[in-house]
């Protein structure tokens, strides 16, 4: 014997009934007391893990309190139980624990009348099979193609039917008896149900029949249609011995009956059979016959025949053609290098095998072929006689065009082109701003400033124009003003080659020059002198400060004759003895100063630079300590 759980009255105090093993492999019980609120407890013992866990709390409330029968687990997986108090009277309760979502409900409340509790209860689960019941929409006995709908009701949550039908959705049942089964399935079990459907046949008959065009027919209904002339499909209804309905389908043809009309050309004098045999002979106008038949069917069939009658013709026809050609007369005979008249008879037989006699006058015209000389300037486009263009001409060329008279005869006209030359000249032209110039065609411009292109057109000896292309390039006088900087006592070249040495104040000059096309150019040039302050001034503590605030700075060692490195400022405190100079520069202007010399001597620091001084530094003479603080058996070295 184990024990595996402790009841501590947390989780629950007297357990007075079985534990009772659920589906889902645990156990379930209740204490009548303990728990939350000390009216007992729903827990769960898992068995593979011993551990205990309490799933209600009853409350007294509307869950009730203190259970004492025991649990059973239901067919719908839910476990049921009774409570000894509480509830909405205090005489107990009936309840059920889902153990999938954990929730407990109350399913009824005792109140004296139905029952008060007692210890002594067990739940008995009695499971009934769904019941079933089978409706039709119809009579259970129907024609084919009548849709039935089986419908199923019961206590049965779903039904299934065999072949495939479906509950409450109509079909065509087959044809004869058919047994329809049904059955519903509960966790108690299935019950099963049929029902007998009978369908009986209905007839759909088709039969065919043909009239000729205009007939009238009797249908198998009694029904009847007069001048039928086409096809058509007709359905009697009747009804069986069983009552179904029946279709005859009567699909009528019409056979066609005849009505022609023909027309038939002959030659005069010709006879002719119609259609039904009758002969007339030596017809000479024309005339029609009406031919009564019958069709391989029966049915009638009627011809009217008209007679065209065509006539024998005599013909006189004229034509012309070209000296030297050949003619094909309307009885195929060729006359070959005709350079007369002549005439020509042709017997024929017309499309309708009718005499035709045509006499055929040939009459000769004329052919020509003539020679032209043409003279065009050179770069002329020329269109000969035949309309072909030759653009661009500037050799001699010649060309042949074959045209046709008035009549119709080839004519040859050679024209042969002579090409006489043009001139195209083009000259430039350099003359200075404001002077006039006359163009080769005598045309005068006066004033000219800006640059002109002009054409002169003159003509030749020959009539073809000579073109002067003038391009006039105008060169302008220049007046301008420019303006230069230089450093005070420099030396300056102004643009006319003057040259001016040590310059040390504004000033300004004016150069004559001319242009390479011989125009007059005048320059105004001003120099502004720019003055830079190199004083350096010496003060004390070894420092040198540049006179000038505006300016760049290097301070440079005249003894090692090198810049000093990161001495660019205005203030230079040098950190050896030297000689330094200072070179200063602007935009414009660079100065360098004269050199000064600095001697480096100077103490080394031992006491707190706030007690102590000394003057002047350096010196080569007397120099004067003074100390803020007592200097207890110490030495100083100066």
């Amino acid at each position: 014997s184990t024990k595996h759980v402790d009841f501590t009255g947390l989780n629950g105090t007297s357990p007075y009934n079985d534990l009772f093993e659920a589906s889902n492999g645990k156990l379930y019980g209740l204490t009548y007391q303990g728990g939350t609120f000390d009216k007992g407890t729903l827990f769960e013992f898992d068995i593979t893990t011993g551990l205990l866990t309490v799933k209600i709390n009853f409350d007294g409330g509307t869950n009730g309190s203190n259970p004492k029968g025991a649990l059973m687990e239901s067919s719908n997986g839910k476990l049921y139980g009774f409570n000894s108090f509480g509830g909405a009277f205090n005489k107990g309760v009936v309840f059920e624990y889902d153990m999938t979502s954990e929730v407990m409900t109350t399913k009824l409340a005792f109140d004296g009348i139905n029952g008060v509790y007692n210890s002594q209860n067990y739940f008995i689960e009695i499971c009934a099979k769904p019941t079933l019941n089978i409706t039709s929409t119809s009579n259970d006995t129907l024609c084919s193609h009548q849709p039935i709908t089986l419908t199923a009701n019961g206590t049965g949550s779903s039904y299934t039917w065999s072949n495939s039908i479906s509950n409450g959705v109509p079909f065509n049942p087959t044809l004869g008896s058919s047994t329809y089964s049904v059955s519903s399935t509960n966790v108690c079990g299935t019950t099963i149900d049929s029902v007998n459907v009978y369908v009986k046949p209905t007839y759909n008959i088709h039969t065919y029949d043909s009239i000729c065009a205009g007939s009238t027919y009797n249908f198998p209904d009694g029904s009847a249609q007069t001048n039928i002339t086409s096809a058509l499909i007709d359905t009697s209804l009747f009804s069986t011995i069983s009552s179904c309905d029946s279709n005859l389908v009567v699909h009528l043809f019409v056979k066609p009956e005849y009505f022609f009309n023909t027309t038939i050309t002959i030659c005069a004098d010709e006879d002719y059979t119609f259609p039904d045999g009758f002969t007339q002979n030596f017809i000479t106008s024309n005339m029609s016959h009406i031919s009564n038949l019958q069709t391989i069917l029966f049915c009638d069939s009627i011809i009217t025949t008209s007679i065209e009658v065509l006539p024998i013709h005599y013909i006189q026809d004229s034509t012309f053609i070209c000296s030297n050609y050949s003619y094909t007369f309307p009885d195929g005979f060729i006359q070959n290098n005709i350079i007369a008249e002549i005439i020509h008879t042709s017997s024929l037989t017309t499309v309708a095998g009718c005499d035709s006699t045509i006499v055929t006058t040939v009459s000769v015209n004329s052919v020509y072929n003539i020679t032209e000389t043409v003279q065009i300037c050179s770069g002329e486009n020329y269109m000969f006689p035949d309309g072909f263009i030759i653009n661009n001409i500037t050799t001699p060329t010649s060309h042949i065009s074959n045209i046709l008279t008035t009549e119709g005869c080839d004519s040859i006209i050679i024209t042969v082109i002579n090409v006489n030359p043009i001139f195209m000249m083009v000259e430039n032209i350099n003359l200075c701003e404001g002077s006039n110039y006359i163009f080769p065609d005598g045309t005068l411009t006066s004033g000219i400033i800006a640059d002109i292109s002009h054409v002169s057109t003159i003509s030749s000896p020959t009539s073809c124009d000579t073109s002067i292309t003038t391009n006039l390039i105008v060169a302008t006088h220049y007046s301008y003003i420019e303006y230069d900087t230089i450093c005070i006592g420099e030396t300056y070249i102004f643009p006319d080659g003057l040259i001016v040495n040590n310059i040390i104040s504004n000033t300004n000059h004016l150069s004559n020059l001319q242009s390479i096309y011989g125009c007059d150019s005048i320059i105004t040039t001003n120099i502004n002198v720019q003055l830079i302050d190199a004083t350096v001034i010496e003060i004390g503590n070894n420092q040198l400060v540049a006179n000038s605030s505006l300016a760049n700075y290097q301070w440079f060692d005249c003894l090692s004759n090198s810049p000093v490195s990161g001495a660019v400022f205005q203030t230079f405190t040098p950190i050896i003895s030297s000689e330094y100079s200072l070179i200063v520069s602007n935009t414009y202007c660079l100065d360098t100063s004269s050199c000064f010399q600095i001697s480096m001597i100077g103490i080394n620091d031992k006491f707190n630079e706030d007690n102590y001084s000394i003057y002047p530094n350096p010196t080569d003479g007397i120099a004067t300590l003074n100390l803020n603080e007592t200097i207890y058996d110490g030495d100083i070295h100066i």
